[in-house]
């Protein structure tokens, strides 16, 4: 039965998957709407800057996230936002970058393993993940860089065969290109990865002495990811002297050395919710992070502070032993590169950042459904954990039961204006369409931005100003004015209440003032 079960699923994996895909889009685009948190700040803005005036308006806003801010993955947006406007935001990443990443999931199991049953498991576990299929609809690219170091995995293990080598190399090129262009952390991922992946690939041992078993397979691989790799080096030297650190706003921290300026290590793991890097802290973020978190409403799932894998991590954990009985060298070597990138790196404690975790949780799980189909017993596993798996498939069912309690796990935003929409406690209006010009009194309330440019995103931001001095009852907002005759100000600190202003945009306070200086 359980054979009969893996060869209808693998048979019928694409009809599977597209009905999966359109219910959790279906659900999202008419009751959940746009669920996150940094999406309505410097996740949003800046591709909507680069789709109204062809530039990222880093001028506009008090927002240091944009010092050296490049963005890649995030362009996917761009012709989506042409063809639906506000709503675009949650069309392209879950109907063509999604797919594209289960696919190259699958891509890499199969090569692994040559198992169709492996590589379609690994692909929905994949897919299964609540960080993976909720990121989508959230702004955040973790789930698709997951995605792209599969692409980049599998076409390094493609290298070594000998037929169409030279296409296998293009294909490493174009890989290596996306990874490290993906995340400004890319190019050091594969400085640990790649050496461990090429001993298992092309070296051979004979007792203690080492040899290189295939040279050509080797040169390419090598060449390939030099020139994959060279467009990010350029661009991580330009940030390195314009603003002082290779993957500014950060400063990199590398094997324990620490190069140039930016934001420690350190301060950006209190901005992801813990304490620091010190062993308390990495331990408390894994623990939340992947093992439990009992308060509830659980929460969003984007933001990977709680539980980002569900119960699949542990289903993974549990079944390690099954897959190391199964596995083959390469995939032992595979998993094992991933752990000690995890490690040196500590994103373990940060399960968003834990790209080779998140893709070690599909690579185990799929593996060992497959053999735990092929067997005579654990028949009572292979039905749990595959349960498991269909039950976080339907991780939007989850979302709704945590929504209707109204302890806000997250801000929301109704794109589409749909009367079905589920309001969580935290929803954002959205500014109405009326090609207003728009300027923020120092900051808005949580940095949020995206709600300001309207469904049709016909209104514009055209700068940040500082609070008036006291006493100065705005008199210093008459050159902006003077610029800007039609400008309204969102001033959600009500740092302006001793000018003369009008409300022109009402809701459930005022959107946007007009000033008098």
């Amino acid at each position: 039965m359980r054979q009969r079960l893996a060869d209808w699923i693998v048979k019928y994996r694409y009809v599977l998957f597209a009905a999966w895909l359109i219910h959790v889009f279906y659900v999202h685009y008419f009751l959940i709407g746009f669920l996150s948190w940094d999406g309505f700040g410097h996740r949003g803005f800046p591709i909507i800057e680069l789709f109204q005036h062809g530039d990222l308006g880093k001028d506009k806003f008090n927002e240091w996230s944009l010092v050296g801010y490049t963005p890649f993955v995030e362009l996917a947006h761009l012709p989506f936002l042409w063809l639906f406007e506000l709503r675009g935001l949650i069309i392209g990443f879950p109907l063509v970058v999604l797919p594209l990443c289960v696919y190259a999931v699958y891509a890499l199991a199969h090569e692994l393993t040559g198992d169709k049953r492996a590589a379609t498991f690994s692909a929905f576990a994949y897919a299964a993940i609540p960080l993976v299929n909720q990121q989508p609809f959230t702004c955040y690219i973790d789930f698709s860089v997951i995605g792209i170091l599969a692409y980049w995995l599998y076409a390094l293990v493609r290298v070594r065969r000998p037929e169409g080598r030279v296409k296998n190399a293009v294909r490493l090129v174009i890989a290596t290109f996306l990874f490290t262009m993906s995340r400004s952390q890319g190019p050091y991922v594969l400085v640990v990865v790649f050496p461990l992946l090429a001993y298992a690939l092309f070296l051979a041992r004979d007792r203690w002495k080492l040899r290189i078993a295939d040279k050509q397979g080797l040169r390419l691989a090598v060449l390939a990811i030099a020139v994959g790799m060279a467009p990010a080096i350029a661009v991580q030297i330009h940030k390195y002297l314009a603003y002082g650190s290779p993957i500014a706003p950060m400063q990199l921290s590398f094997l324990g050395l620490k190069i140039g300026t930016g934001v420690p290590v350190e301060t950006y793991f209190q901005y992801a919710g813990l304490g620091g890097t010190d062993v308390k802290s990495l331990l408390i973020g894994f623990w939340n992070g992947w093992v439990w978190h009992a308060k509830w409403p659980l929460g969003a799932f984007y933001a990977s502070q709680f539980m980002a894998a569900g119960l699949l991590f542990h289903a993974a954990v549990l079944l390690l032993p099954v897959f190391l009985r199964h596995a083959t060298r390469l995939e032992k070597w595979v998993l094992g590169s991933g752990l000690l990138v995890s490690l040196l790196t500590k994103d373990f404690a940060i399960p968003r950042m834990s790209y080779t975790l998140m893709l070690a949780i599909a690579l185990v799980l799929g593996r060992s459904l497959a053999a735990l189909a092929a067997t005579t017993r654990w028949r009572a596993a292979f039905f749990v954990v595959l349960g498991l798996v269909v039950i976080h498939l339907l991780r939007p069912e989850f979302d709704l039961i945590q929504l209707k309690t109204r302890k806000a796990i997250s801000p929301q935003l109704n794109v589409v204006g749909s009367k079905h929409f589920i309001d969580g406690g935290w929803e954002v209006p959205v500014f109405p369409d009326h090609d207003y010009q728009l300027a923020i009194v120092q900051e808005t309330a949580n940095h949020f931005v995206l709600q300001m440019y309207g469904k049709r995103l016909s209104n514009e931001i055209v700068g940040t100003v500082p609070a008036p001095p006291p006493g100065d009852r705005c008199a210093s907002y008459r050159a902006f004015n003077d610029a800007h005759p039609d400008v309204l100000y969102v001033d959600d600190l009500d740092l302006t209440k001793d000018c003369q202003r009008e409300c022109v945009i009402k809701g459930w306070r005022c959107f946007g003032w007009r000033i008098t200086p």
